[in-house]
């Protein structure tokens, strides 16, 4: 093996150590290459950092990108917002998916709106 060989060998072995996994594969595609998989953390402001999944870099750029479309959320209690930003996550996701499940991505949002708003006391 050259140097050269060895190098890449090793930032093949460190991608797939810090993917968790030999055969990384992205959550809506088949890419499967490690230098293209990364993790995407869509609760990274909350308490539950620790959800993840993997993606290719095109999917985790048009994630990143559906997330911008959302209105700020107002100050709201952890499990209202962690509720918010999942059911955000799987209409995005749907959008991804499924784009042709429009009504089912709307009800879905609903149903966030109804979370963001101020219960009636």
């Amino acid at each position: 093996m050259t140097d050269r060989e060895y190098k890449k060998e090793k930032r093949k072995q460190n991608q797939l150590a810090r993917l968790q996994s030999n055969n990384p594969k992205c959550a809506f595609c088949p890419e499967n290459d490690s230098c293209y998989v990364d993790w995407h953390h869509p609760l990274h402001k909350t308490h539950f950092q620790q959800i993840q999944f993997r993606t290719c870099s095109n999917h985790h750029r048009k994630l990143h990108d559906l997330e911008r479309d959302h209105d700020k959320l107002p100050e709201l209690d952890e499990m209202r917002t962690t509720s918010i930003l999942l059911l955000r996550l799987f209409a995005d996701c749907f959008r991804i998916l499924q784009p042709d499940a429009e009504e089912f991505i709307e009800f879905i949002e609903q149903i966030a709106g109804c979370l963001s708003k101020e219960p009636h006391q």
